[in-house]
């Protein structure tokens, strides 16, 4: 579901409040949050749709630590830019590759 402009304010009010109080100390967070929805991911593949509560909270975790990383680091125009290039490395990935069994947008 996509967000309000009223929750998207908040978002980023809530977020530069975190980063004020806490300022880079956020990267360890972040980096823990990383972790923890990695770990839930891999309960997912061992074990099933049980663990995908656990990743929903993970991604909701790590969607925030990485808003208050764009916005601690001014990155938001940088990051607009490599998403829309790596969307386009995508799509030609996925209109040319059709055998390809591996996915991926890197370099």
């Amino acid at each position: 579901m996509a967000m309000q402009a009223e929750e998207r304010v908040n978002l980023d009010a809530i977020c530069l409040a975190a980063v004020k109080r806490w300022g880079p100390a956020q990267l360890i967070i972040l980096l823990e949050e990383l972790a923890e929805l990695q770990q839930s991911l891999v309960k997912y593949l061992r074990y099933g749709n049980q663990y995908l509560d656990d990743i929903a909270e993970e991604v909701a975790d790590v969607q925030i630590m990485l808003h208050q990383l764009t916005l601690m680091l001014n990155l938001s125009d940088r990051i607009s830019e490599m998403r829309e290039e790596k969307l386009k490395k995508l799509k030609a990935i996925l209109d040319n590759d059709h055998d390809s069994t591996m996915g991926g947008i890197h370099g």
